[in-house]
């Protein structure tokens, strides 16, 4: 309540101070981090006066606040590799957690069990005994004999076999504790050989398998075969231990049932508990050289998990493939393909959301199938601001966050999650722009960021803009946005540009030209795919909505034709009846009339009446009178006319073709429904317009609120057929 906005208006310089320690030293305690930085944040605002007190109270606040453990960490490439790590950690130390305390339960019953097996008398131990005791008797006595004159015990000895199969079970159980020494296999293909010094202290518990681009998928599968032998002894001993602990193990069936038992029989809670196979690969040789060797893993749905790398390293170089014209045109989606499998868990991610991606890797690494994560990891050599790229990249719709969790029997709709990439209802995310007019005042412009913005960042993209001088600025020059709509017929003739500022924030019209102007429509294409797929924009959806709306018009027109025949003939009914009183109203003044009353002035040819019937002459009215009547009469026929636009908003689709013409007479509400805020922040001419790009055709432009606006009569005509 008593807030200085200190803190709040120097955030930027306090981030700074953090950001400095951590370069000079990655991974630092938290909470001594903020502290120190605290301290010198203080020192250099050197606050005095009045605001001193409250302004440490809320510095003190915060220290309050921050957590005593845990270590702060900066974004860079081995940012990915942290939050691996501790997802591998977390979910392996708690799976495997559950089977130990499960061992020890089976092991102390079991022990018990044979530890009274043991304390039974029988008749075979009597007869050992005796023959050991007494060997010179042994040719006169016949002890076997003999044994069988000993009373016999209160209960029977256990089956030999079952003895046997316990007794396995427990020397199995005893030495399973070596099996959880390891967390995970991490493969490591030859291309991730510049990623190797990120994972340094990292994977304490992994054992790192370097493999080739040729054999890194079979060498994977090969290493998986072979160890989770171990584990299928393990959790076989496990499920027979629990069902000889209550007398429920059917020899008959249960000897044929595990004599070909395997890991694909295992609960997920026992597969979890198993080490985690990894295999890290840059995204072309997975797409490429070992597709094959992968698309047989996958389809054989192997519990492993393919981290593919998206690489970044060469991109900036003037040698690189981004360099050339076709490359734009191959953007390969290695997360796209995997799922033809169905089957799958698939995540396309980047460290800029930590939590997300630490959740979602974890999701990955316990589901109880093949996982497949496509990761966007710019390299420290490839840009100093590693940051800005990768967020770049996402809002672009470059590298769009998704995921697919393919669990069968599930719709289709349901396993997809576009919600984390920012604006995920519109094409492109929306920008407020700032910048400075030719007056030197501030300005600012709603603009959309595209894939064209962002590959801009790169050297080697650059011939693809060029800057147009305002003199050559022409309505042949369109948004790239607004190109992006268009098809080939509206589009000719038209070049699209994008907006950028100058380092003295003045604005330019950049031209983009025809290869960047298809690699966006690429990445826009793509991007509508996982819209539709995560049920936005739905074709469908669409469709279901126009019969709907087809359906609701037929009625609307119906009840509409039945009112208006009601109507109809309500009025003639009400017409005749004041006809009628008319007529009577009529004859009883004829009748009543005083003809002596009547003078007849030849000189003006005026007859003076009865002032009961002066309103049936009307013909007798000065022709101003007749004219000023006839202009009120249209006026008030001209305010009966007008209409206020709207839209049907519960119709709307979320399609931002409305929010991309005037995003402030336009806007969604809180279901992300399009509705008009303000339809006086806009001309006539953009409610038309909004209302011919509308797809399900809701949007009413209304009559003209202003009837100075220029072509009135031209959009008017075109606005009939909506209103």
């Amino acid at each position: 309540g008593n807030d200085t906005g200190i803190i709040s208006r120097h955030t930027e310089l306090l981030m700074h101070l953090i950001n400095r320690e951590l370069q000079k030293n990655p991974g630092q305690e938290m909470d001594e981090l903020v502290n120190t930085s605290l301290n010198e944040f203080s020192d250099l605002l050197n606050v005095t006066g009045e605001d001193t007190e409250p302004f440490q109270n809320e510095l003190n606040l915060i220290k309050e606040q921050i957590p005593q453990s845990g270590k702060l960490i900066n974004y860079t490439e081995k940012t990915v590799f942290l939050l691996l790590d501790a997802a591998l950690n977390v979910q392996s130390d708690k799976s495997q957690k559950i089977q130990v305390q499960r061992i020890r339960n089976l092991s102390f019953q079991l022990n018990n069990l044979i530890e009274v097996e043991k304390n039974k008398s029988g008749s075979s131990q009597f007869s050992d005994q005796a023959k050991g005791s007494l060997p010179i008797a042994e040719t006169l006595l016949k002890f076997d004999a003999l044994a069988d004159l000993q009373p016999k015990e209160g209960s029977e000895l256990m089956n030999p076999k079952r003895f046997d199969r316990i007794t396995s079970i427990l020397k199995t159980l005893n030495s399973s504790q070596k099996l959880f020494g390891k967390k995970a296999y991490l493969f490591f293909e030859e291309g991730m050989n510049n990623h190797l010094k990120n994972i340094q202290g990292l994977f304490d518990k992994a054992e790192i398998v370097p493999v080739t681009k040729n054999n890194a998928v079979e060498k994977l599968r090969s290493t998986f075969d072979r160890e989770i032998i171990s584990f299928i002894d393990l959790i076989k001993a496990l499920r027979i231990a629990e069902l000889e602990l209550t007398n429920n193990y059917l020899e008959d069936i249960h000897d044929d049932y595990f004599d070909h038992f395997s890991w694909r029989d295992f609960t997920m809670a026992e597969l979890n508990a198993c080490p985690f196979f990894v295999l890290f690969a840059e995204d072309g040789v997975l797409s490429d050289t070992e597709h094959s060797s992968l698309s047989s893993l996958i389809s054989a749905n192997y519990p492993v998990n393919i981290f593919s790398f998206r690489n970044e390293a060469s991109r900036n170089s003037k040698d690189s493939i981004w360099g050339k014209d076709e490359y734009l045109h191959k953007h390969e989606e290695v997360a796209a393909m995997m799922l033809a499998y169905k089957n799958i868990y698939v995540l396309q991610t980047c460290g800029i959301k930590p939590a997300r991606m630490y959740d979602s890797i974890s999701r990955g690494l316990t589901s109880y199938a093949p996982s497949f994560i496509h990761i966007l990891n710019p390299a420290d050599e490839f840009t100093d601001k590693p940051y800005l790229w990768a967020s770049s990249s996402i809002e672009s719709r470059d590298f769009p966050l998704f995921t697919f969790q393919g669990l069968l029997g599930t719709s289709w709709g349901s396993r997809f999650n576009i919600d984390h990439n920012p604006q995920a209802d519109t094409t492109s995310p929306f920008h407020t722009v700032r910048y400075v007019d030719e007056n030197g005042e501030d300005q600012s412009l709603n603009l959309q960021f595209t894939f064209a913005d962002q590959y801009y960042l790169l050297e080697a993209s650059r011939r693809h803009y060029k800057i147009v001088p305002s003199a050559f600025w022409s309505d042949h020059l369109i948004p790239l946005s607004e190109y992006l709509k268009k098809n080939n017929e509206e589009s000719l003739a038209k070049i699209p540009f994008i907006w950028m500022t100058d380092e003295d924030h003045v604005l330019h019209k950049v031209a983009i030209d025809w290869t960047l102007v298809v690699a966006c429509q690429e990445r826009l294409d793509f991007w509508r795919f996982l819209q539709e797929n995560s049920g936005i924009n739905n074709v469908h959806v669409k469709k279901a909505l126009d019969n709907l709306k087809l359906e609701m018009r037929e009625v609307f027109e119906f009840e509409t034709n039945q009112l208006k025949k009601e109507h109809a003939a309500e009025i003639k009914k009400i017409k005749d009846e004041e006809s009628d009183k008319v007529i009577d109203n009529l004859a009883n003044v004829l009748l009543d009339l005083d003809v002596d009353s009547l003078s007849i002035q030849e000189n003006n040819q005026t007859i003076d009446t009865d002032p009961d019937i002066a309103d049936l002459q009307d013909h007798t009215l000065p022709d101003s009178s007749k004219e000023e009547s006839i202009q009120e009469t249209q006026k008030e026929n001209t305010d009966m006319l007008v209409q206020d636009p709207y839209i049907e908003t519960a119709m709307c689709t979320a399609c931002d073709e409305c929010i991309g013409i005037n995003n402030k007479m336009f806007r969604y509400n809180e279901d992300k429904l399009a509705y008009i805020a303000d339809s006086s922040a806009g001309t006539y001419r953009q409610l038309v317009e909004a209302a011919e790009a509308c797809p399900v055709g809701i949007i009413h432009p209304g009559t003209p609120a202003n009837q100075n606006e220029p072509d009135l009569s031209e959009l008017i005509e075109r606005a009939n057929k909506f209103n």
